[in-house]
Protein backbone atom coordinates (compact mmCIF):
# COMPACT_ATOMS: atom_id res chain seq x y z
CA UNK A 1 0.00 0.00 0.00
CA UNK A 2 0.81 3.88 -0.81
CA UNK A 3 1.29 5.70 2.29
CA UNK A 4 1.91 9.29 2.47
CA UNK A 5 3.65 11.28 5.60
CA UNK A 6 2.69 14.80 6.66
CA UNK A 7 4.32 17.36 8.69
CA UNK A 8 2.71 20.46 9.91
CA UNK A 9 2.24 23.52 11.73
CA UNK A 10 0.31 21.97 14.44
CA UNK A 11 3.37 19.95 15.50
CA UNK A 12 2.43 16.64 14.43
CA UNK A 13 2.78 14.29 11.71
CA UNK A 14 0.10 12.57 10.21
CA UNK A 15 -0.07 9.13 7.82
CA UNK A 16 -2.21 8.45 4.65
CA UNK A 17 -3.13 5.70 3.29
CA UNK A 18 -4.30 4.98 -0.09
CA UNK A 19 -5.51 1.73 0.90
CA UNK A 20 -8.30 3.30 3.49
CA UNK A 21 -9.19 5.52 0.60
CA UNK A 22 -6.85 8.10 2.00
CA UNK A 23 -7.88 8.57 5.38
CA UNK A 24 -5.47 9.33 8.00
CA UNK A 25 -4.31 5.99 9.94
CA UNK A 26 -2.07 7.37 12.60
CA UNK A 27 -1.46 11.22 14.12
CA UNK A 28 2.02 11.22 15.36
CA UNK A 29 2.64 13.51 18.25
CA UNK A 30 5.74 15.47 18.23
CA UNK A 31 6.06 17.87 20.89
CA UNK A 32 6.96 20.84 18.87
CA UNK A 33 5.49 23.69 17.41
CA UNK A 34 6.08 22.79 14.03
CA UNK A 35 7.32 19.71 11.31
CA UNK A 36 9.56 21.23 8.86
CA UNK A 37 11.37 18.39 7.79
CA UNK A 38 10.54 15.20 7.12
CA UNK A 39 12.54 12.33 5.12
CA UNK A 40 12.13 8.40 4.56
CA UNK A 41 15.19 6.11 5.44
CA UNK A 42 15.09 2.61 4.49
CA UNK A 43 17.32 0.26 4.70
CA UNK A 44 18.74 -1.97 2.21
CA UNK A 45 17.08 -4.82 2.25
CA UNK A 46 14.10 -5.33 0.73
CA UNK A 47 12.56 -6.65 4.14
CA UNK A 48 14.56 -4.08 6.15
CA UNK A 49 13.36 -1.73 8.42
CA UNK A 50 11.71 1.77 7.18
CA UNK A 51 11.75 4.78 9.20
CA UNK A 52 10.78 8.47 9.00
CA UNK A 53 12.47 10.99 10.58
CA UNK A 54 11.69 14.43 11.32
CA UNK A 55 12.45 17.74 12.75
CA UNK A 56 11.86 21.19 13.40
CA UNK A 57 13.22 24.65 13.02
CA UNK A 58 11.60 25.93 16.42
CA UNK A 59 13.90 25.34 19.44
CA UNK A 60 11.19 26.94 22.24
CA UNK A 61 10.30 23.66 23.41
CA UNK A 62 12.04 20.84 25.29
CA UNK A 63 14.12 18.74 23.01
CA UNK A 64 13.25 20.86 19.80
CA UNK A 65 16.65 20.83 18.44
CA UNK A 66 16.54 16.60 18.56
CA UNK A 67 15.39 14.61 15.42
CA UNK A 68 12.94 12.36 15.84
CA UNK A 69 12.96 8.76 14.07
CA UNK A 70 9.60 6.43 13.70
CA UNK A 71 9.27 3.46 13.53
CA UNK A 72 6.43 2.39 10.63
CA UNK A 73 5.39 -0.45 12.53
CA UNK A 74 3.65 0.84 14.49
CA UNK A 75 4.40 4.74 14.40
CA UNK A 76 5.64 4.66 17.47
CA UNK A 77 9.22 7.41 17.98
CA UNK A 78 11.95 4.82 19.07
CA UNK A 79 14.64 7.72 19.52
CA UNK A 80 15.04 11.26 19.83
CA UNK A 81 18.86 12.28 18.34
CA UNK A 82 20.24 14.59 20.07
CA UNK A 83 23.32 16.71 19.40
CA UNK A 84 22.92 19.95 17.77
CA UNK A 85 22.33 22.88 19.92
CA UNK A 86 20.39 25.24 17.61
CA UNK A 87 17.38 24.32 15.32
CA UNK A 88 17.37 21.71 12.59
CA UNK A 89 17.69 23.90 9.36
CA UNK A 90 17.94 21.10 6.27
CA UNK A 91 17.32 17.79 6.44
CA UNK A 92 18.53 14.91 3.95
CA UNK A 93 19.11 10.72 3.17
CA UNK A 94 22.55 9.73 1.69
CA UNK A 95 22.75 6.73 -0.29
CA UNK A 96 26.25 5.21 -0.27
CA UNK A 97 26.89 1.70 -0.93
CA UNK A 98 29.93 2.46 2.05
CA UNK A 99 27.65 2.65 4.33
CA UNK A 100 26.13 -0.91 6.34
CA UNK A 101 23.16 1.23 7.36
CA UNK A 102 21.63 4.35 6.34
CA UNK A 103 22.39 7.42 7.26
CA UNK A 104 20.51 10.53 7.40
CA UNK A 105 22.49 14.51 7.59
CA UNK A 106 21.31 17.73 9.29
CA UNK A 107 22.17 21.17 9.17
CA UNK A 108 21.38 23.36 12.01
CA UNK A 109 21.63 27.24 13.10
CA UNK A 110 24.47 25.98 15.76
CA UNK A 111 26.95 26.30 12.34
CA UNK A 112 27.31 22.49 12.05
CA UNK A 113 26.03 19.51 9.78
CA UNK A 114 25.61 15.96 11.60
CA UNK A 115 25.60 12.50 10.08
CA UNK A 116 23.34 10.13 11.68
CA UNK A 117 23.35 6.37 11.75
CA UNK A 118 19.46 5.63 12.01
CA UNK A 119 19.65 1.53 12.56
CA UNK A 120 22.65 2.47 15.47
CA UNK A 121 20.38 5.47 16.68
CA UNK A 122 23.67 7.74 16.89
CA UNK A 123 25.66 10.61 15.62
CA UNK A 124 28.75 9.73 13.83
CA UNK A 125 30.49 12.30 12.70
CA UNK A 126 30.16 16.15 13.05
CA UNK A 127 30.83 18.06 10.55
CA UNK A 128 32.65 21.53 11.31
CA UNK A 129 33.95 24.62 9.66
CA UNK A 130 30.76 26.85 8.96
CA UNK A 131 31.37 30.16 10.33
CA UNK A 132 27.56 31.04 9.76
CA UNK A 133 24.20 29.08 10.43
CA UNK A 134 23.75 25.77 7.58
CA UNK A 135 20.67 26.74 5.57
CA UNK A 136 20.47 24.48 3.11
CA UNK A 137 21.72 20.74 1.99
CA UNK A 138 22.05 18.63 -0.82
CA UNK A 139 23.70 14.89 -1.39
CA UNK A 140 24.96 14.26 -4.62
CA UNK A 141 25.24 10.23 -4.84
CA UNK A 142 28.03 8.45 -6.92
CA UNK A 143 26.27 5.21 -6.51
CA UNK A 144 26.11 4.48 -10.52
CA UNK A 145 29.82 5.22 -11.66
CA UNK A 146 31.48 4.00 -7.66
CA UNK A 147 32.03 7.46 -6.76
CA UNK A 148 31.60 8.21 -2.79
CA UNK A 149 28.59 10.28 -2.09
CA UNK A 150 29.19 14.16 -1.64
CA UNK A 151 27.41 16.00 0.68
CA UNK A 152 26.93 19.82 0.16
CA UNK A 153 26.02 22.32 2.79
CA UNK A 154 25.60 26.08 2.09
CA UNK A 155 25.72 28.53 5.55
CA UNK A 156 24.52 31.92 4.09
CA UNK A 157 26.86 34.05 3.17
CA UNK A 158 29.55 31.76 3.95
CA UNK A 159 31.21 29.35 1.86
CA UNK A 160 29.85 26.44 0.18
CA UNK A 161 31.45 23.09 1.89
CA UNK A 162 31.37 19.62 0.00
CA UNK A 163 31.94 16.51 2.65
CA UNK A 164 32.82 13.22 1.56
CA UNK A 165 31.16 11.16 4.55
CA UNK A 166 32.73 8.03 3.94
CA UNK A 167 36.28 9.31 3.66
CA UNK A 168 35.46 12.05 5.95
CA UNK A 169 37.29 14.88 3.95
CA UNK A 170 36.49 18.36 3.26
CA UNK A 171 36.53 21.00 0.24
CA UNK A 172 35.56 25.04 -0.27
CA UNK A 173 33.84 26.11 -3.04
CA UNK A 174 34.22 29.07 -3.38
CA UNK A 175 31.81 31.65 -5.61
CA UNK A 176 32.99 34.03 -7.50
CA UNK A 177 31.25 36.76 -5.28
CA UNK A 178 29.85 37.26 -1.79
CA UNK A 179 26.22 35.68 -2.30
CA UNK A 180 23.46 34.39 0.12
CA UNK A 181 22.75 30.70 -1.36
CA UNK A 182 18.86 29.99 -0.74
CA UNK A 183 18.59 26.35 -2.09
CA UNK A 184 20.34 23.58 -3.66
CA UNK A 185 19.91 20.65 -6.22
CA UNK A 186 22.06 18.00 -7.17
CA UNK A 187 21.61 17.07 -10.99
CA UNK A 188 22.20 13.50 -11.61
CA UNK A 189 23.52 10.76 -9.74
CA UNK A 190 27.15 10.04 -11.04
CA UNK A 191 26.51 10.12 -15.01
CA UNK A 192 26.72 8.01 -17.94
CA UNK A 193 30.09 6.25 -18.39
CA UNK A 194 31.35 8.09 -14.57
CA UNK A 195 30.38 11.85 -15.51
CA UNK A 196 30.16 13.94 -12.88
CA UNK A 197 27.54 15.10 -10.81
CA UNK A 198 26.39 18.48 -11.09
CA UNK A 199 25.06 20.99 -8.18
CA UNK A 200 22.60 23.60 -8.89
CA UNK A 201 22.37 26.42 -6.59
CA UNK A 202 19.87 29.23 -6.56
CA UNK A 203 21.19 32.77 -5.01
CA UNK A 204 19.90 35.91 -3.39
CA UNK A 205 20.81 37.61 -6.22
CA UNK A 206 18.95 36.03 -9.06
CA UNK A 207 21.55 33.63 -10.31
CA UNK A 208 21.55 30.06 -10.67
CA UNK A 209 25.19 28.47 -10.20
CA UNK A 210 26.34 25.37 -11.93
CA UNK A 211 29.46 23.43 -10.46
CA UNK A 212 31.35 20.79 -11.30
CA UNK A 213 31.49 18.28 -8.59
CA UNK A 214 34.48 16.44 -9.52
CA UNK A 215 36.29 19.79 -9.77
CA UNK A 216 34.48 22.02 -7.38
CA UNK A 217 34.58 24.75 -10.79
CA UNK A 218 32.07 26.92 -11.81
CA UNK A 219 30.23 25.24 -15.08
CA UNK A 220 27.79 28.14 -15.16
CA UNK A 221 26.50 31.33 -13.90
CA UNK A 222 23.47 32.23 -14.95
CA UNK A 223 21.43 35.64 -14.22
CA UNK A 224 17.73 35.27 -14.15
CA UNK A 225 15.54 37.89 -14.70
CA UNK A 226 12.18 36.67 -13.96
CA UNK A 227 11.54 34.54 -10.59
CA UNK A 228 12.67 31.33 -10.20
CA UNK A 229 8.72 29.30 -9.74
CA UNK A 230 7.88 26.63 -11.93
CA UNK A 231 9.75 27.82 -15.14
CA UNK A 232 12.97 25.81 -15.89
CA UNK A 233 13.82 22.34 -16.86
CA UNK A 234 17.39 20.96 -17.32
CA UNK A 235 17.39 18.52 -20.34
CA UNK A 236 20.29 15.97 -21.71
CA UNK A 237 19.76 17.23 -25.52
CA UNK A 238 22.61 14.40 -26.42
CA UNK A 239 20.99 11.41 -24.66
CA UNK A 240 23.46 10.41 -22.81
CA UNK A 241 22.13 10.89 -19.38
CA UNK A 242 23.96 13.98 -18.42
CA UNK A 243 22.47 17.05 -18.23
CA UNK A 244 23.27 19.67 -20.96
CA UNK A 245 21.08 22.52 -21.27
CA UNK A 246 18.41 24.63 -19.06
CA UNK A 247 15.38 25.59 -20.86
CA UNK A 248 13.96 28.74 -18.82
CA UNK A 249 10.87 30.66 -19.72
CA UNK A 250 11.29 34.50 -21.05
CA UNK A 251 8.47 36.31 -21.18
CA UNK A 252 6.89 34.70 -24.27
CA UNK A 253 9.69 32.60 -25.41
CA UNK A 254 12.12 29.83 -23.94
CA UNK A 255 15.22 30.15 -24.40
CA UNK A 256 17.67 27.64 -24.01
CA UNK A 257 20.86 27.93 -22.12
CA UNK A 258 24.52 25.55 -22.35
CA UNK A 259 25.84 24.95 -19.04
CA UNK A 260 28.12 27.93 -19.91
CA UNK A 261 25.67 30.03 -19.63
CA UNK A 262 25.36 31.48 -22.58
CA UNK A 263 22.29 31.34 -24.81
CA UNK A 264 22.21 29.09 -27.43
CA UNK A 265 18.69 28.74 -29.20
CA UNK A 266 15.34 30.56 -28.22
CA UNK A 267 11.93 28.78 -29.28
CA UNK A 268 9.73 31.43 -30.35
CA UNK A 269 5.94 30.92 -30.66
CA UNK A 270 3.20 31.58 -27.63
CA UNK A 271 2.14 34.99 -28.09
CA UNK A 272 1.79 35.94 -24.62
CA UNK A 273 3.59 34.92 -20.89
CA UNK A 274 4.90 31.73 -20.58
CA UNK A 275 3.42 30.09 -17.17
CA UNK A 276 4.92 26.88 -16.96
CA UNK A 277 7.15 24.26 -18.62
CA UNK A 278 7.48 20.53 -17.98
CA UNK A 279 10.12 17.69 -19.40
CA UNK A 280 8.79 14.67 -20.68
CA UNK A 281 11.41 11.75 -21.23
CA UNK A 282 12.12 9.71 -23.99
CA UNK A 283 10.92 6.04 -23.68
CA UNK A 284 14.04 4.86 -22.51
CA UNK A 285 15.09 7.66 -19.98
CA UNK A 286 17.92 9.36 -21.61
CA UNK A 287 16.79 10.42 -24.92
CA UNK A 288 16.53 14.06 -25.85
CA UNK A 289 12.01 13.96 -25.05
CA UNK A 290 10.39 17.16 -25.49
CA UNK A 291 9.52 20.03 -23.70
CA UNK A 292 6.29 21.19 -22.98
CA UNK A 293 5.57 24.92 -22.52
CA UNK A 294 2.07 26.75 -20.92
CA UNK A 295 1.04 30.09 -21.11
CA UNK A 296 -1.52 32.77 -20.89
CA UNK A 297 -2.33 32.62 -25.12
CA UNK A 298 -4.64 29.48 -24.25
CA UNK A 299 -2.03 27.42 -25.67
CA UNK A 300 0.15 24.42 -25.28
CA UNK A 301 3.36 23.80 -27.24
CA UNK A 302 4.88 20.84 -27.78
CA UNK A 303 8.84 21.26 -28.52
CA UNK A 304 11.51 18.79 -29.08
CA UNK A 305 14.31 18.96 -27.11
CA UNK A 306 16.89 18.17 -29.89
CA UNK A 307 15.95 20.27 -32.76
CA UNK A 308 13.87 23.28 -31.30
CA UNK A 309 10.90 22.74 -33.36
CA UNK A 310 7.34 23.00 -31.91
CA UNK A 311 5.76 20.03 -32.79
CA UNK A 312 2.39 20.15 -32.06
CA UNK A 313 -0.01 23.17 -31.19
CA UNK A 314 -2.64 22.47 -28.07
CA UNK A 315 -5.60 24.64 -27.27
CA UNK A 316 -7.67 25.28 -24.61
CA UNK A 317 -10.27 27.56 -24.17
CA UNK A 318 -8.62 29.73 -20.83
CA UNK A 319 -5.28 31.18 -20.05
CA UNK A 320 -3.24 28.61 -18.78
CA UNK A 321 -1.63 28.53 -14.78
CA UNK A 322 0.48 25.33 -14.71
CA UNK A 323 1.85 21.94 -16.33
CA UNK A 324 2.13 18.42 -14.94
CA UNK A 325 3.15 15.29 -16.71
CA UNK A 326 0.82 12.17 -15.79
CA UNK A 327 2.49 9.83 -17.97
CA UNK A 328 5.70 10.03 -20.09
CA UNK A 329 4.99 7.44 -22.54
CA UNK A 330 8.23 5.37 -21.45
CA UNK A 331 5.89 2.05 -22.26
CA UNK A 332 4.71 3.10 -25.62
CA UNK A 333 1.31 4.76 -23.89
CA UNK A 334 0.84 7.93 -25.30
CA UNK A 335 2.06 10.80 -23.39
CA UNK A 336 -0.24 12.76 -20.86
CA UNK A 337 -0.34 15.38 -19.04
CA UNK A 338 -2.58 17.88 -16.27
CA UNK A 339 -3.07 21.74 -17.25
CA UNK A 340 -4.36 23.86 -14.89
CA UNK A 341 -6.60 26.20 -17.31
CA UNK A 342 -9.02 29.48 -16.13
CA UNK A 343 -8.71 33.16 -14.87
CA UNK A 344 -5.34 34.71 -14.28
CA UNK A 345 -6.58 36.81 -11.71
CA UNK A 346 -6.13 35.35 -8.07
CA UNK A 347 -9.66 35.21 -7.41
CA UNK A 348 -11.04 33.13 -10.44
CA UNK A 349 -12.02 29.98 -10.90
CA UNK A 350 -10.03 27.04 -12.60
CA UNK A 351 -10.27 23.66 -14.15
CA UNK A 352 -7.62 20.57 -14.40
CA UNK A 353 -7.65 19.09 -17.68
CA UNK A 354 -6.11 15.66 -18.87
CA UNK A 355 -5.52 15.86 -21.93
CA UNK A 356 -3.40 13.21 -24.31
CA UNK A 357 -0.53 14.61 -26.62
CA UNK A 358 -2.05 14.24 -30.27
CA UNK A 359 -5.61 13.91 -29.50
CA UNK A 360 -8.82 16.14 -29.29
CA UNK A 361 -10.11 14.83 -26.28
CA UNK A 362 -10.16 15.86 -23.02
CA UNK A 363 -11.20 15.26 -19.82
CA UNK A 364 -11.78 17.62 -16.83
CA UNK A 365 -11.76 16.37 -13.13
CA UNK A 366 -14.52 17.44 -11.57
CA UNK A 367 -16.87 18.09 -14.41
CA UNK A 368 -18.41 21.38 -14.80
CA UNK A 369 -17.51 23.12 -11.36
CA UNK A 370 -14.61 25.58 -11.11
CA UNK A 371 -12.41 25.74 -7.99
CA UNK A 372 -9.79 28.16 -7.44
CA UNK A 373 -6.61 25.46 -7.43
CA UNK A 374 -2.92 26.66 -6.05
CA UNK A 375 -1.17 23.49 -6.97
CA UNK A 376 -1.45 20.38 -9.12
CA UNK A 377 0.96 17.34 -8.78
CA UNK A 378 1.81 14.13 -10.31
CA UNK A 379 2.12 11.38 -6.97
CA UNK A 380 3.82 7.55 -8.22
CA UNK A 381 5.24 6.70 -11.43
CA UNK A 382 8.56 5.63 -10.35
CA UNK A 383 10.11 4.28 -13.57
CA UNK A 384 6.97 2.92 -15.40
CA UNK A 385 6.55 7.15 -15.77
CA UNK A 386 3.00 6.92 -15.25
CA UNK A 387 1.63 8.59 -11.91
CA UNK A 388 -0.81 6.72 -10.20
CA UNK A 389 -2.32 9.60 -8.50
CA UNK A 390 -2.74 13.75 -9.30
CA UNK A 391 -3.03 15.62 -5.65
CA UNK A 392 -4.78 19.03 -6.28
CA UNK A 393 -4.41 21.99 -3.64
CA UNK A 394 -7.52 24.94 -3.13
CA UNK A 395 -6.79 28.33 -1.90
CA UNK A 396 -9.15 27.39 0.56
CA UNK A 397 -7.12 24.06 2.27
CA UNK A 398 -8.87 21.63 0.54
CA UNK A 399 -6.71 18.56 -1.27
CA UNK A 400 -8.00 16.30 -3.88
CA UNK A 401 -6.60 13.17 -4.18
CA UNK A 402 -7.42 12.36 -7.68
CA UNK A 403 -7.75 8.81 -9.88
CA UNK A 404 -7.12 11.01 -12.84
CA UNK A 405 -7.47 7.45 -15.71
CA UNK A 406 -11.00 7.20 -14.03
CA UNK A 407 -11.50 10.78 -13.57
CA UNK A 408 -12.65 10.08 -9.91
CA UNK A 409 -12.21 12.06 -7.01
CA UNK A 410 -10.74 9.21 -4.21
CA UNK A 411 -10.66 11.52 -1.66
CA UNK A 412 -10.73 15.12 0.07
CA UNK A 413 -9.14 16.56 2.55
CA UNK A 414 -10.57 19.74 4.59
CA UNK A 415 -8.30 21.16 6.85
CA UNK A 416 -8.48 24.93 7.99
CA UNK A 417 -5.06 26.24 6.74
CA UNK A 418 -3.55 27.94 4.30
CA UNK A 419 -2.34 25.98 1.20
CA UNK A 420 0.95 27.02 -0.73
CA UNK A 421 2.54 24.49 -2.90
CA UNK A 422 2.33 20.43 -3.57
CA UNK A 423 5.10 18.66 -1.99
Amino acid sequence: HVRVVSGSVDGTLRVWSDAERWSCVAVLECNMLSVDHVVVVRSGACTGPTWVVSASESSLLAKGNALRVWDIKDWSCVVLLEGHTGPITCLSVVDDDAFASPRVVSGARDKTVRVWDVAAKSCVSVLEGHVRQVTCLAVASGRSCGKAALVVSSAGYDKMRVWNVAGRSTRVASSPRKIFIRSMTAMGDGGHDGAAVQLLSVSDDNTVQVWDTDTWSHVAVMPWRYQLQRRIVVVDRNGCGVPTHVVVTSYNKLSVLDMAGMRVAEWCGHTALVKDVALVSGADGRAAGRVLSASNDKTVRVWDVGSGACLDVIRFPDSLKQLVVLDAGKSGSPVRFAAVVGSDDWRGMHFVHVKCVGQESTCILGGVQGHAYDSVTAVGGGVSGCAAYLVSILRDGTVQVWDWERASCLHTFKEPVSWFQCA
